[in-house]
Order: structure tokens, then sequence, then C-alpha cells
């Protein structure tokens, strides 16, 4: 399990944060969490959603840089949501199919 995907809010975070202006995990976690009730998931299940949203949240700050902040939006509140859609998709299983929007 990558170690940004575990570390407790305010930690220091490796070069996944560098430039990207995100706080992770927070939203990942809690959407994975509510998503998680009517499916009844293993603990692991819960961990790899959690670290899926937490790598897609991370990766896409780290494309975006600074820029995205600079240019009006909250990093933590715009990419936070793509992390949380990761983590919710993973945890019910969804594929790329159901996934992708054309």
């Amino acid at each position: 399990v990558p170690a940004r995907c575990v570390s407790p809010p305010g930690a220091p975070q490796g070069r996944a944060s560098a430039g990207s202006g995100v706080s992770k995990g927070r939203a990942p976690v809690l959407a994975a969490c509510l998503a998680a009730m009517p499916h009844d998931p293993t603990g692991r299940d819960l961990i790899d959603a959690v670290c899926v949203g937490t790598e897609v949240l991370s990766r896409t700050g780290e494309a975006l840089g600074f820029r995205h902040y600079d240019l009006g939006f909250h990093a933590t509140g715009t990419l936070g949501t793509l992390g949380a859609a990761a983590a919710v998709a993973r945890l019910t299983g969804q594929d790329h199919a159901s996934t992708t929007c054309l």
C-alpha cells in the first residue's frame, strides 16, 4: 500500500504532493466509506478503493500543478471529486466502459 494512501492528515507527503496543492485522502476516504455501507466490502477492498482514489487525485494534481489553483480552482475540491469518483467506482466494481464519458 503506498504510504500516501495511509498517512495521517498533515503528515509530510512525498513527491506526489509536490506542485499539486492537494490535500490527499479526505475525499476518497469519505466517498469510499459512504459507498461501502450497502456493499459490505472487506477492509482490504475498502483500502484498495481509497488507494485508487488517492492515486487518481494525486496524479491529476501533479499533471495540473499549481496553475489549476492560480486559475481560481481549489484543488482539494475539484480534484478530490475525481478521487472520490475513482474510489467509489473501484469499490462498486465499475469497469472502464461504465465510467467513461464520451
